[in-house]
């Protein structure tokens, strides 16, 4: 079967064959230095079989690069197929041009020698098909190569849409069974706070499931429950975790669960303590970026964390630039790269 593409271009098959005719018929003339009479013969009869000739040439070059076989000994890594390719293409080339230039000098012209005619032409169309050959080689790898671009980057796309869901939908085990265990513990003493603590267990959850069908949330969404996960970690009332929001655009737009996924990431890697609890400051700085600050804790042996991996992931697909987690001996700064202002609106 054809491929499909310029090759099916009426334009083209009528225009390049008059073009490429029109530049062989000069080629002709000037090897019988006749380029003088240019202006006598260029609308000649002649040059209207040159025309004619390059035209048949060039649709059996087309029907060539159209049959199934062709394509696979182009394609193979082998060197015979190639070769066996070229000489089908260019012995057909030389007996349709000998062919065809018989019948013009003998049937129409009346005119029995023309051998060096003859050979001229068939070198001047051997070089034609291998020009078209060569036009025709390159559009193909060309739109081959593009081919492959598009499918890698619809491949890439995907993962990161997948890898994205498989992100938000994430339920944390570690989490829930901690949880579990400070609302027993907090039956046994109050009551009121208990009923607190599993509204904000149930919001948290209920965030991560509503959060599936968005590909972005503003920022005061995932400020919020943010502030329900803190509450949760700090085991209802237990400040261990302190949230210190500071000034930062209305209209920035996160992707589901990042502060969620930075703020796991913090409890399982920072040692946290009432006496001297942990302040985490939000803030925007010059650069756009949201940052979140906070004094530098590690643990000996952290906790299993989140993956940011794949979240990370998911913002170098929209801007470039993934988060960016720096430390020093006093302090951990995250970076959250601002998402393209068209997706914020």
């Amino acid at each position: 079967m054809r491929p499909r593409g310029y090759m099916d271009s009426i334009t083209f098959r009528v225009l390049f064959p008059v073009m490429a005719g029109i530049t062989i018929y000069l080629l002709m003339l000037m090897v019988f230095g006749n380029l003088e009479s240019l202006s006598d013969s260029f609308f000649s009869q002649e040059a209207l079989f040159v025309v004619i000739l390059a035209g048949l040439n060039h649709e059996w070059a087309i029907f060539l690069f159209g049959r199934k076989r062709a394509g696979r000994a182009l394609k193979d890594r082998r060197l015979l197929p190639k070769i066996a390719f070229y000489l089908v293409l260019l012995t057909g080339t030389v007996i349709l041009s000998s062919g065809i230039t018989l019948l013009y000098f003998i049937l129409i012209l009346d005119y029995y020698f023309f051998l060096t005619e003859l050979v001229t032409i068939n070198i001047l169309m051997v070089l034609f098909q291998l020009l078209v050959h060569l036009y025709t080689l390159s559009m193909l790898n060309i739109r081959r190569s593009h081919d492959l671009s598009v499918e890698k980057e619809e491949m890439e796309k995907l993962q990161v849409e997948t890898d994205l869901e498989s992100f938000k939908s994430e339920m944390n085990p570690v989490l829930l069974m901690g949880c579990l265990e400070n609302l027993m513990s907090l039956m046994q003493k109050d009551v009121q706070e208990s009923d607190r603590y599993v509204q904000a267990l149930a919001n948290q959850y209920r965030y991560l499931m509503d959060s599936r069908k968005k590909d972005f949330v503003p920022l005061e969404e995932e400020l919020w429950a943010a502030r329900e996960l803190v509450y949760l970690l700090n085991g209802a009332g237990i400040e261990r975790i302190i949230l210190e929001p500071g000034p930062v655009g209305k209209d920035r737009c996160l992707i589901p669960g990042t502060l969620h996924g930075i703020m796991n990431s913090i409890e399982n890697s920072m040692i946290l303590n009432a006496l001297d609890p942990l302040r985490v400051s939000i803030y925007q700085d010059e650069e756009q970026n949201l940052c979140l600050r906070h004094p530098n804790r590690a643990r000996l042996m952290p906790g299993p964390g989140t993956r940011m991996d794949r979240l990370d992931k998911s913002y170098r697909h929209f801007t470039g630039s993934g988060i960016i987690r720096s430390e020093d001996a006093s302090a951990v700064v995250w970076k959250i790269p601002g998402l393209p202002r068209i997706i914020n609106e």
